[in-house]
């Protein structure tokens, strides 16, 4: 992305995946936000999965998405004017990305890693889902974990750097974004990951524990809480809220939910032993399917 900043021209820059396929009005919508407010150093739109009805894995990451764009993205810029740059489908001010030196090399994540030194700088990112484009998903469980692998590592790289950084940063409003990150990929995981260990443990071992009345009940209100936020999340999209997406739903918490406690478990591990050993980082190119069958879906 780097060389190909050098070789652009416009004022505004757009950035796309390969696998991408934008509708029409993408990029008119996605730098119409920057053109109308100077205060915006980029802007984010939405992605659909274009392979969503392919197995019950691209299901998964279909409901993923979709949640994570209306709660994550859409919430946070309500509540706090702030949005993450994804990898694909945004726009971003040329002057800034000269100002800033481009993107961070050693970031897998170098979205997350460019959301927040476009806050140092004093702009916000806004979210702008009308601006939509259609991408493919991994569609074997092997290549959804090595990309996520890279995600949850890039990602965790990120909160370590700005971290141990962040009296140096001008804007400590980027706090609430490193927050959502922390707590999402330690204090959230590693309380569960607490929690199924002592459950896995009293199953071998009596641990003389009793639980109590609330705490059945916290496990109630939990779960139902994942599946209510989810469904509400879905009425956003057409032709999501239906039964078959609401048992997709309750599955998904049994099984997808729970495999990204072992991907954040293995990935802290990799950012672990990188880190201490200096290792270089390693870019894994997500695998794709034919360009007929994209054209096929499409239509």
């Amino acid at each position: 992305m780097n060389t190909g900043f050098k070789q652009s021209s416009g004022e505004i820059i757009v950035v796309y995946d390969a696998d991408n396929t934008p509708e029409p009005d993408a990029v008119q919508n996605l730098v119409l936000p920057l053109q109308k407010d100077k205060k915006a150093g980029a802007a984010v739109g939405k992605f659909r999965v274009v392979n969503a009805q392919k197995n019950l894995l691209t299901r998964f990451i279909n409901i993923e998405t979709i949640t994570f764009q209306w709660l994550a993205q859409a919430g946070r810029w309500f509540w706090f004017k702030m949005a993450t740059i994804p990898g694909t489908n945004f726009s971003i001010r040329r002057s800034i990305l000269e100002e800033l030196g481009g993107w961070d090399e050693k970031a897998l994540s170098e979205d997350t890693e460019l959301s927040i030194r476009v806050y140092n700088l004093g702009y916000y990112i806004r979210f702008f889902p009308a601006a939509i484009t259609w991408e493919q998903e991994p569609e074997t469980w092997r290549v959804w974990w090595k990309q996520r692998t890279r995600w949850a590592c890039g990602n965790i790289y990120v909160i370590g750097k700005y971290l141990v950084r962040f009296n140096q940063l001008k804007k400590k409003k980027i706090l609430i974004d490193l927050v959502y990150f922390l707590f999402t990929y330690f204090l959230f995981f590693g309380g569960i990951f607490v929690s199924h260990g002592i459950f896995v443990t009293n199953l071998f071992v009596d641990l003389d524990l009793s639980i109590g009345i609330i705490s059945y009940i916290l496990l109630i209100v939990g779960f139902l809480l994942f599946i209510t936020e989810i469904m509400l999340a879905l009425t956003m999209e057409k032709h999501q809220f239906n039964f078959k997406n609401y048992f997709t739903v309750l599955l998904m918490y049994f099984t997808y939910s729970q495999l990204w406690l072992f991907l954040i478990l293995y990935s802290g591990g990799l950012e672990l032993k990188r880190s201490i050993l200096k290792q270089e980082m390693k870019w894994y190119k997500t695998q794709r399917f034919k360009e007929d069958e994209i054209k096929q879906k499409v239509s």
